[in-house]
């Protein structure tokens, strides 16, 4: 029985003009459906690759998957869920993973 999984691949795409940085990561987390996790992380670093060659960028081999435990994605399912231990405290924790000043980002 086929299930719903998220995949996050990660790339490095060649610096923009603008930038000071070499290069610009991105995070792309997609939703599949297939009987396990693996075949999910399969199915991902498959799309992985043909969106390399579109944006002619690098796919950096990570890939992180997650069960959704959901039959029937909806508005507010979680897609995703990562967990980490770390001795920092939270708004250290977010400036070294999320807010490290390089995102390319808007605030709402």
């Amino acid at each position: 029985m086929e299930k719903w999984h998220s995949v996050r691949c990660i790339f490095r795409h060649p610096k923009l003009e603008k930038s000071k940085e070499e290069f610009l990561y991105e995070e792309r987390i997609l939703l599949w459906k297939a009987s396990d996790l693996k075949q999910a992380v399969e199915m991902a670093e498959n799309e992985a690759h043909q969106y390399k060659e579109s944006k002619e960028c690098i796919y950096i081999g990570l890939a992180q998957g997650y069960h959704t435990y959901i039959d029937k994605p909806e508005s507010g399912s979680e897609i995703f869920s990562l967990m980490r231990d770390d001795d920092s405290p939270p708004e250290e924790y977010i400036d070294l993973f999320f807010d490290t000043g390089g995102e390319k980002q808007k605030e709402y």
